[in-house]
């Protein structure tokens, strides 16, 4: 009997993931997907919530807006190549 791990081929997972270190105010994943699906295969979006007393503060400060902010966020794509490409298009 074949184990199934026999059964997968060496470097079929070629996915590869792109790491946000800041995201600008006011973007968000629908945002995010519909600026790099125009050039690149996206399967997930991962954006991090700013912190709750962070927001808060920021709120009393601003008026109290209720805009959702990201601190960081991953993205990840189908192929390697295509991180690699987004990184250097939103590196730049």
């Amino acid at each position: 009997m074949a184990k199934e791990e026999d059964n997968i081929e060496v470097g079929e997972d070629k996915r590869g993931v792109c790491y946000l270190q800041t995201i600008p105010p006011r973007m968000n994943q629908e945002i995010l997907r519909k600026i790099l699906s125009k050039r690149f295969d996206v399967q997930r979006i991962y954006l991090e919530k700013e912190h709750e007393v962070v927001t808060r503060s920021r709120q009393k400060s601003k008026g109290g807006r209720k805009n959702v902010r990201f601190t960081e966020g991953w993205v990840e794509f189908t192929r390697k190549k295509d991180a690699k490409m987004a990184a250097l298009a939103l590196n730049g």
